[in-house]
């Protein structure tokens, strides 16, 4: 059945096309339009099925009339229903905000820290929707107030299916937030490699920052052992003697400097000399943040 009706669409869909390639040719070639069922004739004579219904103005008027008025009337009553637009103002606030995040997510060089803060703040967005509306909601129930828009009463209003519409949508974007990114804040090595690349993070106070990343470094290296061994990296140098030396140069950094201390590291043969080692673990690091922030 199902091949049936698929071939029978198929089948009203190319004789609709033939049709409106020759009306096409009418008017481009500035035809009067009493041409068209004679050159839907001549197609015919020529073995070309244009089909039945299309074969003049009328005829057109006719099918469109039986084709189309269930389908008129349905648009009709969606584009009434108080609850469908509800549902598509709420998709747009959402998908503001989650247009937001996905762009934080893409942009150059994003740290973990920095994509943990446009999840968390899509989160507290998507909740304050649950009691404030937002930019689109707020306009739609704004126009919406009374039951009507502009003098066209609405179907299906009432505050308690705007409030079930409402909760649903968001619980179920919410939720699936939560679940895209529950591993984000519980990998170890993520949060190894966060800690690492992002000088920022780092404590300012000397005895503190002596003791700090340690344990990162030893998580990402263990991760990547078998990729930096291979690559002659000596994991114990960069451990025991690149990373101190690191860490005090790039905290004596004006701030503004330290966000791309590594990027600058990377790029200056001298220095890249003598931290080889570390800057093949950061180099993984930049690699694992980015492609577990963007996927």
């Amino acid at each position: 059945m199902d091949r049936c009706v698929q071939r029978l669409y198929l089948e009203s869909h190319n004789q609709i096309k033939k049709c409106l390639t020759t009306a096409y040719h009418v008017a481009k070639t500035e035809q009067p339009f009493t041409q068209y069922a004679s050159l839907l004739n001549l197609q015919t004579t020529n073995g070309v099925d244009v089909g039945p219904r299309y074969g003049s103005d009328q005829a057109c008027r006719r099918s469109a009339s039986a084709d189309m008025l269930g389908r008129a009337r349905q648009c009709i009553l969606v584009l009434k229903d108080y609850k469908h637009l509800l549902f598509v103002a709420l998709v747009q606030d959402s998908l503001h905000v989650l247009s937001c995040l996905s762009l934080k997510l893409q942009e150059d060089g994003v740290t973990l820290p920095s994509a943990l803060h446009a999840f968390e703040t899509a989160l507290l967005s998507l909740t304050s929707m649950a009691t404030s509306p937002a930019e689109f909601l707020e306009h739609f129930l704004e126009d919406t107030e009374d039951g009507q828009f502009h003098s066209v009463p609405l179907l299906n209003f009432s505050q308690e299916s705007r409030d079930r519409t409402k909760k649903e949508l968001l619980d179920k974007v919410h939720e699936s937030l939560l679940r895209r990114f529950k591993d984000v804040e519980t990998d170890e090595v993520l949060k190894a490699a966060s800690n690492l690349a992002d000088p920022r993070e780092w404590p300012s106070d000397k005895q503190d920052l002596a003791h700090y990343g340690s344990d990162f470094l030893h998580t990402v290296t263990g991760h990547f052992a078998e990729v930096l061994d291979r690559n002659g990296c000596d994991r114990k140098k960069a451990k025991y003697s690149e990373w101190p030396a690191a860490k005090v140069l790039i905290k004596s950094l004006p701030p503004s400097q330290q966000a791309r201390a590594w990027e600058d590291f990377l790029l200056d043969p001298e220095r890249k000399k003598t931290f080889s080692n570390l800057l093949m673990v950061i180099e993984k690091t930049f690699v694992h943040i980015q492609v577990l922030s963007v996927e």
